[in-house]
């Protein structure tokens, strides 16, 4: 991150000498996402509010509507729920009457179910992440497909819904151990903490993801049960 974050300083400083407005939007933009992964919050939103106003000047609709989403998302992991809300909302308007692009839009709307989430309105974050899955499917973004049936489970989970929860963490899981296996980690240590509460596996293999792998593996469920063969109960 140190060595993205030297890079993209140095593009900068070289859009500015050429005063190539994109390229200097751009960069600023991307380097908001690299001092983001830095955690280092104060900094990523500066950054970020400067991209935007580069693009505003510029009048590109794609890219203002990206940085709002990024800033909304900045936003969510500050728990700063209402200025998170405002940008959403301000990216999923250009994405649904500007852009038309229902992959973005329903990124946003993701976004946007994660945040009924955390405010406990479960059932506007259903029909929200609903939605999403709905256009993902017509745009055929079978990333986003997974992502939205996460934020399905993340939501019957903390509802309490747990055999919503493991069907919507399974059917992510399918579509990440084919498509993007990095996403699988995380959805896989989610599924743990469901089945924890089920009683179908100890607490202490809840972050075993080799083990939790295995449990997910279709040949390895018991037909009668669903209970993981693998199971150290």
């Amino acid at each position: 991150l140190n060595l993205a974050n030297a890079i993209y300083n140095h593009a900068l400083e070289l859009y500015n000498e050429i005063h190539h407005r994109r390229g200097i939007a751009a960069c600023t933009f991307s380097l908001g996402k690299v001092i983001l992964r830095m955690q280092e919050m104060e900094s990523a939103e500066t950054t970020f509010s400067r991209a935007l106003s580069l693009w505003q000047d510029i009048g590109d609709n794609w890219w203002i509507a990206e940085t709002h989403q990024a800033i909304g998302d900045l936003h969510l992991q500050k728990m700063q729920l209402n200025d998170a809300e405002s940008s959403l909302c301000r990216a999923l308007d250009i994405y649904t009457t500007k852009v038309h692009s229902r992959t973005n839009e329903a990124k946003t709307r993701r976004s946007i179910g994660c945040l009924h989430i955390l405010r406990g309105q479960f059932e506007d974050s259903r029909q929200v992440l609903q939605y999403a899955l709905e256009l993902d499917i017509a745009a055929s973004n079978r990333l986003g497909q997974g992502q939205s049936y996460r934020y399905l489970g993340d939501m019957f989970l903390k509802k309490g819904d747990l055999e919503d929860a493991e069907l919507s963490y399974t059917n992510a899981l399918r579509l990440f151990f084919k498509i993007e296996g990095y996403q699988a980690t995380p959805c896989l240590l989610d599924l743990g903490k469901v089945w924890v509460r089920q009683g179908k596996i100890k607490k202490s293999d809840a972050e075993d993801a080799v083990f939790l792998r295995v449990c997910c593996d279709a040949e390895s469920q018991d037909k009668e049960t669903g209970l993981p063969n693998a199971s150290r109960k």
